[in-house]
């Protein structure tokens, strides 16, 4: 049964574990580069960039998860509106399974009143 139910809201389980990874497990103040896949192919070398558009996503969104908005902002300016939409996903996602249970018309039934 919990198989059928992260198969049906594996977007869900993805986004909340990438939140719970992101608020427990990357550690926001490192300054040095972290996990870049351009960088590891030697991608910057060749298109002559700094950093991919990317490198520092997940520690702006990780220090804005502990109300660290400048450093947030320092590591990366899209990271806390990722972080809203990402947030707003899940709501919306949370939402919908509560709204298509069965039996649930989306309305408080009679008895609950």
């Amino acid at each position: 049964m919990a198989v059928k139910w992260i198969r049906q809201n594996l977007e869900l389980v993805i986004w909340m574990g990438a939140i719970l990874w992101l608020a427990f497990g990357v550690d926001y103040h490192a300054t040095a580069g972290g996990f870049c896949p351009f960088r590891m192919l030697g991608l910057e070398a060749l298109t002559g960039l700094e950093a991919c558009p990317g490198c520092g996503l997940g520690r702006s969104i990780a220090a804005a998860l502990h109300a660290e908005w400048k450093l947030s902002w320092q590591h990366h300016w899209m990271g806390i509106p990722a972080l809203l939409i990402i947030c707003s996903r899940i709501v919306t996602l949370v939402l919908t399974q509560i709204k298509n249970q069965p039996g649930n018309d989306g309305y408080l039934s009679d008895e609950s009143a």
